[in-house]
């Protein structure tokens, strides 16, 4: 488990690394490359923040799906993960989660929340 908390810290550490070099963009659009990926980020309340509100989500309003990963897609949209999100926003703890990026945009449908 120490392992994937240091793995978890690293790729935290390049995400927030290169959004702050950049002065701009948000963290999750800083992907290593163009194919989809998933990896173990140690996601802070403040990422959690970030990405909802990026994605025009009320913080205010629950979720009916819970999910165990948070999945971006290919033009950053938050497609799975709300309420984990909330979850890491509410405990106000950084947790080891496993963020997908570039999923395909036409996969929506399999993350539609109900």
């Amino acid at each position: 488990m120490a392992d994937l908390m240091v793995i978890a810290e690293k790729n935290r550490d390049y995400y927030l690394l290169e959004q702050k070099a950049d002065s701009g963009d948000k963290w999750f659009r800083y992907v290593k490359t163009m194919d989809s990926y998933a990896e173990a980020v140690l996601i802070t309340p403040e990422m959690a923040r970030e990405a909802l509100e990026s994605s025009g989500f009320d913080l205010r309003k629950s979720s009916k799906k819970i999910s165990n990963t948070i999945t971006f897609s290919f033009s950053g949209k938050l497609l799975d993960g709300r309420a984990l999100l909330k979850s890491i926003i509410n405990s106000n703890k950084a947790i080891v989660v496993f963020v997908s990026f570039n999923v395909s945009d036409k996969l929506n449908f399999l993350f539609e929340q109900r």
